[in-house]
């Protein structure tokens, strides 16, 4: 018993019978947990997936799941991913088009730098939740004795240390394109017009989510000079990817038919 609660095991959950009597939820029909729990109804997952080979549909569902990974730092890689990847659309559906076919070999050069930047983006949906996992782990280990302390402490400073790392790249990343964008903006098929909108919106808000990630995992790090010089990066950063879309946007508005 806990807080008045009647609990009872069902799985891995733990049901309060006593909510269902409250709420009058098996006045009508047995009340059945399998049938009208939502946790209940999203099937287990079943051996460990890669993020990223598991479709669409799965993963929207995984983000939506009682469990702290993925969270916020995959979608942002995965905002960012499809971001570099309508970039890269758009790049396509201009090259080697009869009337933009002067465009030709700036297409060749604007498009590679998308095309590596979403694979690389895609695969940071894996790393972040993994580095995640890796500080649960480290807070997870046993602190008995002085030298486990310590190896507790060092092991939570390193997983703390990728934790920022995965979303620092995830910018770095995000701000490597926006040269190549601002380009592309300028000269892009016109009917992909929106396409680079959604990629420009969606480049700032992985920025967006890179930056908060940095922060919440930067707090707890030991290091000060390190915090600082991160802080400041990512900072600058997100500043300039602000910057960035808006100009992008703004090119693409002024463009005529």
């Amino acid at each position: 018993m806990h807080g008045g609660w009647a609990e009872v095991a069902v799985g891995h959950q733990l049901l309060p019978f006593q909510v269902v009597n409250r709420l009058g939820l098996d006045s009508l029909s047995p009340f059945n947990p399998k049938e009208r729990i939502i946790e209940y109804l999203v099937p287990d997952s079943g051996p460990e997936q890669s993020l990223v080979d598991k479709s669409l549909r799965a993963f929207v569902r995984e983000v939506g799941a009682r469990s702290a990974t993925p969270g916020g730092g995959s979608v942002a890689a995965a905002s960012a991913a499809m971001g570099a990847s309508l970039a890269c659309m758009a790049g396509l559906m201009t090259y080697g088009r009869r009337q933009f076919e002067h465009l030709d070999a700036t297409m060749r050069r604007l498009i590679p730098p998308f095309h590596a930047a979403s694979a690389r983006l895609t695969a940071l949906v894996d790393a972040d939740a993994q580095a995640f996992t890796a500080c649960l782990e480290a807070m997870k280990l046993p602190r008995s004795t002085p030298e486990e302390k310590d190896r507790r402490a060092a092991a939570l400073q390193k997983g703390l240390r990728q934790a920022v790392t995965v979303p620092l790249e995830l910018a770095e990343t995000v701000a490597s394109l926006w040269p190549a964008l601002r380009e592309l903006a300028l000269c892009v098929n016109l009917a992909c017009r929106s396409d680079l909108q959604v990629a420009a919106k969606a480049l700032e808000t992985g920025m967006f989510g890179a930056y908060f990630n940095v922060l919440i995992n930067l707090k707890d790090i030991s290091d000060d000079k390190f915090k600082d010089q991160i802080r400041q990066r990512i900072s600058s950063l997100l500043e300039e990817a602000k910057t960035q879309a808006a100009l992008v946007l703004d090119r693409l508005e002024e463009r005529q038919e």
